[in-house]
C-alpha cells in the first residue's frame, strides 16, 4: 500500500474504475486499500487515454496494454486521478 500511496501522488496516472462506489478494506497490517479499482501509471510519452468510451460493455482508452487489462477485469469505466493539465513534467 504504500508504493500503491506513492504512485498516487505522481499525480500522473488514470485511474481504472472497476465499480462506481469505491470498496475501502482494512488489510489487517495498518493500512486500507480499494478493492473495486486499480492504478495504471502512465509514461509522459503515452497518449492522452479515451475516458468515455465503451466497446462491448468494456471500457477503451486506445492504449492496448490498458485496453487488454480492461478486457481480462471486466472494466467499465476509466476517470483519470488527476484530470487537470500538468504545469510541468519531472
Amino acid at each position: 500500500m504504500r508504493i500503491a500511496l506513492a504512485v498516487c501522488l505522481m499525480l500522473l496516472m488514470p485511474v481504472i474504475l472497476m465499480a462506481e462506489e469505491m470498496e475501502i478494506l482494512d488489510s489487517g497490517l495498518g493500512y486500507r486499500y480499494a478493492a473495486d479499482r486499480f492504478i495504471v501509471v502512465t509514461n509522459s510519452n503515452t497518449p492522452p487515454l479515451e475516458t468515455n468510451e465503451l466497446v462491448a460493455g468494456i471500457a477503451y482508452t486506445g492504449v492496448n496494454s490498458i485496453d487488454n487489462l480492461c478486457a481480462q477485469y471486466d472494466v467499465v469505466s476509466v476517470d483519470l486521478f488527476y484530470p487537470y493539465p500538468l504545469k510541468s513534467q519531472v
